[in-house]
């Protein structure tokens, strides 16, 4: 089979009992459903080594196995903005170049060490790519979200709506996680005052009260700021005033 991306031919390699397909000419990798997932990062970083060039064509890529055309993986939670992965719709492989192979395990750890930083049950790698996060943590909430009409509220009412809202870092990749009392979507942005910009992130697109973020688009050298958007299930928006990012 040939490489998707380089054209050359590609060999079966058996790294953490998974046989991958690889090519040594661009070190490309082609994996077997949830394989990307099995593999530790050691062996991600001997494929990564294992090149010849840095060749990334520009061409449409396409499965090695079935030929389908492959398509970029879109998941927010799972992989860094950073990092492109591309999925075959038929035979759920996935393609993908030896950097991005690298970052996105180094991010897949960083999340599980953060779990255990925290005492939370550790993610189930159910899915191809993504980690289902159980995070079951404690926390103490007084108000309920159906209970507000208005857009928007005062600061030390709006407060009082989010609890437990918690920050770690692993490396540039920063973790925030925060509960609602009632099943809401948020978004949260971060205010950088060193270059005066900001950066919006959804941080749960469907209702939940349990709110998990990881991103590696903030530099944490800076002074960061944040928001946050909460929207209940009859469109009433709360906005979270801005205040300091602290790392805990």
């Amino acid at each position: 089979m040939l490489c998707p991306n380089c054209g050359e031919t590609t060999e079966y390699v058996s790294l953490d009992n998974q046989n991958v397909l690889h090519c040594r000419n661009c070190g490309s990798s082609f994996f077997e459903e949830n394989g990307i997932n099995r593999i530790t990062e050691d062996s991600a970083k001997k494929l990564f080594d294992d090149k010849k060039t840095d060749e990334i064509s520009g061409h449409e890529k396409k499965c090695p196995k079935d030929q389908t055309p492959l398509l970029l993986v879109h998941d927010d939670e799972a992989i860094p903005s950073d990092v492109a992965l591309l999925r075959c719709p038929k035979c759920k492989g996935i393609f993908t170049y030896p950097e991005d192979l690298l970052l996105f395990k180094k991010a897949q750890n960083a999340k599980v060490e953060y779990f255990k930083a925290w005492h939370m049950p550790l993610p189930s790698l159910r899915t191809v790519l993504v980690l289902t996060f159980l995070a079951v943590v404690s926390f103490s909430l007084f108000m309920s979200l159906s209970s507000i009409r208005q857009k928007t509220i005062n600061q030390s009412q709006a407060q009082d709506l989010v609890k437990g809202f918690t920050t770690s870092k692993s490396g540039h990749f920063l973790f925030v996680s925060f509960k609602t009392m009632v099943p809401v979507t948020s978004e949260i942005v971060f205010i950088d005052k060193t270059t005066h910009s900001e950066i919006s992130k959804p941080v749960s697109e469907k209702a939940t009260t349990i709110h998990y973020l990881s991103t590696g688009d903030v530099n944490l050298d800076n002074e960061i700021y944040y928001s946050l958007t909460l929207t209940d299930a009859k469109g009433n928006v709360v906005k979270i005033p801005e205040k300091k990012l602290e790392i805990k």
